[in-house]
C-alpha cells in the first residue's frame, strides 16, 4: 500500500468504512473513495487492451475492496468478483510476477 497509490487508496477506503462505526461522518468519504477506485478500474477495463489491463496493483486493489465489501455488504460485490476473475485469468500471460508473488496472490484470490 505504501508503494502503490491505488492499493493505498483501497486500504484507506476500507479503513474508513471500518471507522464508520465510531465516526459515522466517514461513510461519505469512504463511499466517494470507493466509487473513484471503481470508476478508474471500470474505465481501464473499457479502454485498455486485455493484455494491458492486468497489473498486480489492480489485482491487489480488487482483493482489498472485495474483503471490505464482504464486511460492509456493498452492492459492488458481483462486479468486483467478475473483475477479480478476469484479472486472475489474464495473469497467466504475465511473466513479470515472481513465482512467490503469483502463488500468494492466487491463494488470496481462491480464498
Amino acid at each position: 500500500a505504501c508503494q502503490d497509490e491505488m492499493v493505498g487508496r483501497a486500504v484507506s477506503v476500507i479503513a474508513a468504512f471500518h471507522l464508520v462505526q465510531e465516526a459515522p461522518h466517514m461513510r461519505i468519504a469512504a463511499e466517494i473513495g470507493q466509487q473513484a477506485i471503481l470508476s478508474r478500474l471500470c474505465r481501464d477495463s473499457l479502454l485498455l487492451e486485455p493484455e494491458r489491463l492486468f497489473s498486480l496493483s489492480k489485482w491487489a486493489t480488487v482483493l482489498i475492496l472485495l474483503v471490505g465489501t464482504t464486511i460492509t455488504g456493498s452492492d459492488n460485490f458481483v462486479y468486483l468478483l467478475e473483475l477479480l476473475s478476469c484479472l486472475a485469468r489474464s495473469s497467466a500471460s504475465v511473466h513479470s510476477l515472481s513465482d512467490t508473488t503469483r502463488a500468494f496472490i492466487m491463494e488470496q484470490t481462491r480464498m
